[in-house]
């Protein structure tokens, strides 16, 4: 599930002039954003399952594969925050790093809202 964006609305997590960076132009960072946002309203929801039935093993390699594609979009900080998520993920310590995912989910979500609202808004 998308969190919805007021109309302008700044980005806050998606970094377009990055991904314009490393994509090269405005086509590419559309055909890329278009799988994005089908991948995270389809992972983000399966890993909150996972989190709840206590499938860290999971829930690590989902957020391992995030790891590839998602700080293409997003600025600095998100990318930071999944890389050391995804590394607390493999921990035993499951209560932090239920935590730590479930402040991470939101992030995400909105990078996908941001996307989908970038896709709407460009020809």
């Amino acid at each position: 599930m998308q969190e919805a964006l007021p109309p302008g609305a700044q980005y806050k997590a998606l970094n377009l002039a990055g991904a314009l960076e490393f994509l090269g132009d405005a086509q590419a960072v559309r055909d890329l954003l278009a799988p994005l946002v089908r991948s995270l309203d389809a992972d983000l929801p399966h890993i909150e399952q996972l989190l709840d039935g206590g499938d860290l093993a999971t829930v690590a390699r989902m957020l391992h594969s995030m790891k590839g594609f998602v700080p293409v979009f997003c600025f600095d900080a998100l990318a930071q925050e999944l890389m050391r998520v995804e590394k607390a993920s493999r921990a035993i310590d499951t209560l932090a790093v239920r935590a730590d995912v479930s402040a991470l989910l939101p992030r995400l979500r909105r990078l996908a809202g941001e996307a989908q609202d970038y896709l709407r808004q460009s020809p």
